[in-house]
């Protein structure tokens, strides 16, 4: 059985017990403008990072700072599918960014099961994502902590803190 087959059958089950009108899932906004805290953890190393990441509908724009003198480290954005980079600095190598935003698109367009206690995960690809700190009744449903990491073998580990959010806009 695939792993999608089982992920639809495990959330299928979930919401059969969900009386209706009540939400069944979590989704990330469609249009909202976040700064986050960014942790990246690779082969014992850690990095911290400021990032200014922009949702309208599928369009995604993601700016990644330096956290102490505030200057761009990388740009990245899709816009109708398509990825795009511009460097700021020769330490991002090639390509990471159209990685990075790929990587953005999946995690925040997916539709995750059922929150329990505050926190929702789900799986997709070669990723594991988990929701922290989903707030209940506010107006911008958008979680406090996403946590990212390879479903298979090592790779980086990422922690994300929502620092401010602001949904809507144009």
């Amino acid at each position: 059985m695939s792993a999608r087959i089982a992920a639809a059958l495990v959330l299928g089950a979930a919401c059969a017990a969900i009386p209706r009108g009540e939400r069944r899932s979590y989704e990330f906004p469609p249009s909202f403008d976040a700064t986050q805290a960014v942790t990246v953890t690779l082969e014992g190393r850690t990095q911290e990072l400021v990032a200014s990441l922009r949702r309208r509908g599928d369009d995604f724009d993601l700016t990644l700072f330096d956290p102490v003198f505030s200057f761009p480290l990388l740009t990245s954005s899709s816009h109708g599918g398509v990825a795009t980079e511009v460097r700021h600095v020769e330490r991002v190598r090639p390509g990471d960014g159209k990685r990075l935003v790929e990587l953005l698109v999946l995690v925040y367009e997916t539709r995750y099961p059922l929150p329990v206690a505050g926190a929702a995960e789900a799986s997709v690809g070669a990723v594991r994502s988990r929701l922290e700190q989903l707030p209940g009744d506010a107006p911008c449903q958008f979680p406090g902590v996403i946590l990212v990491s390879p479903r298979f073998g090592a790779g980086p580990q990422v922690s994300v803190r929502t620092v401010e959010v602001l949904c809507g806009g144009p």
